[in-house]
């Protein structure tokens, strides 16, 4: 795959996204990997998402392109039993770290492009998690795009994008937050 091996100490237990868009649990027994459920079933899909943790849940996404059109799903699922429990659907590629603050996710898409242009851009979106779903709280857009994903560091988001931009972004958001990059920009260069 294109992630890295993620392990969950609470279940002595392993969390890998593979190439073909697949996230798998595994324990190792014996010294073989056994693997306790994937998600989903069947896909033509790929990811280079880390799965993250949150509360009894994990968290990953996968994404499909085909010529100029890319579907993409971020998803959380039980981490017992590997059953579904939201996901969200997009038009995008999603790029490979997530953050967690406290109870919101950010997670980044490149911006569709209605026009070939070298004028590249990124989404980041958050959301608020709550139990058995979420609630969205907006996005922000950024100069060129992002494949490096989202990083938290002391309560900052920091992103780095394709054009030589790095941002850091306030990462102490709630529900009455304003969602915009003025409000949140702590810094860019």
């Amino acid at each position: 795959g294109w992630s890295d091996i993620v392990y969950f100490e609470e279940e002595d237990s392993f969390f890998v996204s593979t190439s073909k868009g697949k996230l798998h649990k595994f324990l190792i027994k014996d010294g073989i990997p056994a693997i306790q459920w994937s998600y989903p079933e069947d896909t033509k899909n790929t990811s280079y998402s880390n799965p993250i943790f949150y509360q009894n849940s994990v968290i990953s996404s996968n994404f499909s392109c085909r010529g100029k059109s890319c579907e993409g799903e971020i998803f959380q699922l039980n981490i017992k039993t590997g059953q579904l429990e939201w996901n969200i659907n997009t038009l995008s590629k999603i790029s490979s770290k997530m953050a967690i603050n406290n109870n919101i996710l950010a997670y980044s898409t490149l911006k569709k492009q209605t026009e070939v242009s070298n004028d590249k851009k990124a989404e980041i979106h958050f959301i608020s998690l709550i139990e058995q779903g979420y609630e969205t709280l907006g996005k922000i857009i950024l100069e060129g795009e992002i494949w490096t994903g989202i990083n938290l560091y002391d309560d900052k988001f920091v992103v780095s994008t394709l054009d030589g931009w790095v941002y850091v972004l306030d990462a102490n958001l709630n529900k009455t937050k304003e969602i915009s990059l003025e409000a949140l920009l702590i810094d860019s260069k």
